[in-house]
């Protein structure tokens, strides 16, 4: 059998020597490895199976400890060997195992009770073109050998998609499914949120040609310039221009020359469809103040259980008085709009 000698910081056994660290008698994994048994010296291939039952005091300690690092020594030498594996015993799987759930413990510790982070699924850029090729080839076969018009923004163009027979349909949902996601990945977080939040310009600009009857002034067949525009619904013309220069990026109207304005298919809605007319008025007029006076209303009310603490109540001072509906009721022009809103939203293409 071997004799174990320390000099310093070395152990030495046999022709071996290995370093030696003092504090190793104080870790969890030395003390747990004072019963386990030697390794065969890959020297000499004698047997090193010493005892730590059969010695007593510091020996007993320095042999064990001994032990261990000449376990480390040669399992790192046994698995350098071509065609060698290294394996430990039984006993050495337990204390490795061990070691292992100590060291992570901190860290299961730091994290115990945090739920996974949940991921939404991601299309790649390249899988959104080839759905949306795929899905408008479908729609627009389907649209020439149909016969139906094919969609346009010129005032003449269709102001409403045909029925589609389910799979068509189908298609259509995934064109625009798939085209808002590639825009939004493409425009990009940061970008994205930017602009979500500069929103409410698209509704000022709407309102503006609402209230002012900016798309009724002249003809949908016609052109008109801004400062006739301007003359006849009664507001200055550096404001006509840039309501409607802002309208025109939704492609409501479009610019002729720098001084000549004409419909599209859109400002032509406003312009001829009396209920998408109301529509429009119903959600600028009496839905917009309401929504932009909610956090206020919450603030007032935080449980906001009644149907007098709304922001609709906010905005027409109403609070703690009357409801909406009791609001509209005494108001003919407001109750009229809100009628022919509610048919707009009802007579729609799936909103039946």
């Amino acid at each position: 059998m071997a004799r174990i000698k320390r000099s310093g910081n070395r152990l030495s056994i046999g022709t071996w020597s290995v370093p030696f660290a003092p504090s190793d008698v104080f870790s969890k994994r030395a003390s747990r490895n004072l019963t386990a048994p030697l390794l065969k010296d890959p020297g000499n291939d004698t047997a090193s199976e010493g005892s730590a039952a059969k010695k007593s005091g510091t020996e007993a300690a320095d042999s064990t400890l001994a032990a261990k690092a000449t376990r480390e020594t040669e399992t790192k030498t046994e698995s350098e060997k071509p065609g060698v594996n290294s394996k430990l015993t039984t006993e050495e799987s337990k204390i490795e195992a061990t070691s292992q759930a100590d060291n992570a413990k901190p860290t299961a510790e730091k994290h115990e009770g945090r739920k996974p982070v949940a991921r939404p699924n991601t299309n790649s850029l390249l899988q959104l073109a080839a759905t949306i090729t795929r899905e408008t080839e479908k729609l627009d076969r389907y649209i020439k050998e149909s016969g139906a018009p094919a969609p346009s923004f010129d005032f003449d163009g269709p102001l409403d998609f045909p029925r589609l027979p389910d799979e068509i349909k189908t298609a259509r949902e995934e064109i625009v499914r798939a085209t808002k996601e590639l825009g939004d990945l493409v425009t990009g977080p940061r970008e994205g949120v930017r602009w979500m939040a500069w929103d409410h310009n698209n509704s000022l600009s709407l309102h503006a040609i609402y209230h002012y009857r900016i798309a009724k002034s002249f003809p949908a067949d016609e052109t008109a310039s801004y400062a006739e525009i301007a003359e006849k619904v009664g507001l200055d013309e550096g404001n006509v221009r840039r309501f409607i220069r802002h309208a025109m990026t939704n492609r409501i109207f479009w610019e002729v020359d720098p001084d000549t304005v004409a419909h599209t298919a859109a400002s032509r809605v406003l312009a001829e469809d009396v209920a998408m007319d109301d529509w429009v008025g119903f959600c600028v007029e009496d839905m917009w103040p309401a929504a932009s006076q909610t956090i206020h209303a919450l603030k007032t009310h935080p449980a906001a259980s009644e149907p007098t603490q709304t922001g609709f109540c906010a905005s027409n001072k109403t609070t703690d008085i009357e409801p909406m509906f009791a609001t509209f009721g005494a108001s003919p022009l407001r109750a009229k709009r809100f009628g022919g809103a509610m048919a707009s939203l009802t007579g729609g293409i799936g909103y039946e």
